[in-house]
This record gives structure tokens, sequence and C-alpha cells, in this order.
């Protein structure tokens, strides 16, 4: 009878904590996943554009899901060929510096059809896309993004090293 009451009064302390608290480790998960990348300084084609960038990364990109190990490096992307929306992000910052000389940022959003929530407010982070001046694109068409709440965001110099 002890352990019992003892495992729902925790259970409920977990639970009063548990936003923050998943907050916090999901956000650390996710920077340690992304933080010193190396810059890839490849043989990019002349881009003009954002759509430009993304369609490169798409030209060498093949999505495959890797939720619990994204394939982060910007070479080992481009030599493998495939990775998930986090590979999109993380190439589509790598070649927009080279060739556009921009600097975009790394952001993760909830992008869930059920849970339209901020991450700060109980969402979870489950799409990766790319960010500048406070502006969410899609690291697959290049476009303003304005449908999904974001909760964290990593500037270049965080992401790379």
């Amino acid at each position: 009878m002890f352990k019992c009451c003892l495992f729902v009064s925790c259970l409920f302390v977990v639970q009063i904590e548990s936003c923050s608290l998943v907050y916090n480790l999901v956000d650390d998960i996710t920077l340690a996943q992304i933080q010193g990348q190396k810059l890839y300084n490849g043989d990019f084609p002349e881009m003009d554009t954002y759509q430009d960038v993304s369609n490169y990364v798409e030209s060498v990109l093949t999505w495959e899901s890797m939720k619990l190990n994204p394939i982060t490096d910007p070479q080992e992307a481009i030599e493998t060929g495939k990775g998930n929306c986090t590979t999109y992000a993380i190439l589509f910052m790598n070649v927009a510096h080279f060739t556009l000389g921009v600097d975009f940022g790394f952001a993760c959003a909830d992008a869930s059809s059920y849970n339209q929530r901020s991450v700060g407010s109980g969402g979870f982070p489950d799409h990766s896309m790319v960010i500048l001046c406070g502006q969410l694109y899609s690291s697959y068409t290049g476009e303003k993004i304005t449908e999904y709440p974001a909760g964290y965001y990593y500037s270049f110099d965080e992401v790379f090293e």
C-alpha cells in the first residue's frame, strides 16, 4: 500500500513539472544532436534564391525517417544521399552560407496535426526547419512558413563550429 501511494504521489509531482521537464530535456537532446557541425564547402552550383538552395538540397537527399539518429553532418548527408527534416535543415543552412552568404538559424516546431500548441505550452517539437530574422522557412521549399508554432531556435553559430 505504501509503495502504491508513493508511486501515485511521485506521478502527481512529475505530472505537474512534466511540461517544463520535457521541454528542457528535448531542448538539451536536440542541441546535443545538432551543435558542433563542421561546415562543408562543397562544389555547390551557383544559387540566387532560397528556393535554389532547397532545390539543391532536394536533388541530393532522399527523405528517410531517422528520428533517433539523424545525419547532421553536411558532407555525410551529401555522400549518403539520405536524411530527415533535421538533415535537410542543417544542409540547407550549410549551402545557404556558402552560396548566398546568408546564415540561417535552426528551428524546431510542432508540426503535428493533432497538437498545434507551441512547444513552450506543452507541444512537442517534431519538425526541423530554418529561421532567418525571426521568420521560419521550409528547408524543403525555401518558402516562408507561418502555420507551425516553433519552440526551439539555435543560431548559425550554435550549430556550426
